[in-house]
């Protein structure tokens, strides 16, 4: 099973079958929260399609064209952060994420995201992450700016939720500026 350890609060690890019942039962105890922002949630309806949804991750992992990652915060799953899609040709991959709606505030987005550049830039050799948020998802946005992506710009009437079009504001960061960020970080941890 893989497993990486972010820090002593954190892990991410790649689905299994047997999470499918913990994890369909978050969905659904945040389904309002989520589908605000995303458009799968309201139609996930059963553990078996839960687990049916792990099986073709684990195939697209497998196939090196992805990697869903469960995030594990303290002994319990709260969320998912994944490359959606790897792109050989271009190495590069887009990256999606959610998180329970009691578990923000803890810096468990922000901590994964740092560990999932390492895993992409470093273990992957990707060149490029992108990643996607609605204009309207402040939080989100925050989170992916805190993260030292680049705003790209707007991808207008980019998705349709339960409320309507969503415009989309598009980052991307490469693996030069993650190296020039983590040598600064390193550097100022140093002076500390």
């Amino acid at each position: 099973m893989f497993s990486y350890r972010v820090d002593d609060e954190i892990s991410l690890v790649l689905p299994r079958v047997i999470d499918a019942q913990s994890v369909f039962e978050l969905i659904k105890k945040n389904e309002a929260y989520l589908a605000e922002w995303l458009p799968w949630p309201r139609q996930l309806d059963s553990v078996a399609a839960e687990a049916d949804i792990f099986r073709e991750q684990l195939r697209l992992f497998a196939d090196g064209r992805s990697l869903n990652l469960l995030l594990w915060f303290h002994g319990e799953i709260v969320g998912c952060l994944s490359l959606n899609t790897i792109h050989a040709e271009t190495q590069s991959a887009d990256i999606g994420y959610w998180l329970a709606q009691d578990k923000q505030g803890y810096g468990i987005m922000h901590r994964s995201l740092l560990a999932l550049f390492e895993i992409s830039f470093g273990e992957y050799g990707l060149e490029k992450l992108m990643i996607a948020a609605a204009t309207g998802n402040q939080p989100s946005n925050a989170v992916i700016r805190h993260a030292g992506f680049h705003f790209d710009g707007v991808n207008r009437r980019a998705e349709k939720l339960e409320r309507g079009w969503v415009d989309h504001n598009w980052y991307s960061l490469l693996k030069s500026e993650w190296l020039e960020l983590a040598t600064a970080v390193h550097d100022e941890s140093r002076k500390n």
